[in-house]
């Protein structure tokens, strides 16, 4: 696998990330509804939304 380069910003995005403090949590309203308005507006049954900090990933 090539691994992909490095962002610029890469330090910020992961401090943005955990700031958030929603990795490692349940499922939450605000997320849920976003998902639902994202699903209708794209004509899908589901959409996700996708976290990544610099070891994992999450799907909410």
């Amino acid at each position: 696998m090539i691994k992909p380069k490095g962002r610029k910003n890469e330090k910020e995005r992961l401090e943005d990330i955990k700031s958030y403090s929603i990795l490692d949590t349940l499922s939450e309203t605000d997320e849920d509804d976003m998902t639902a308005i994202a699903a209708k507006l794209c004509g899908t049954e589901i959409s996700l939304i996708s976290l990544i900090d610099d070891k994992r990933q999450w799907l909410k």
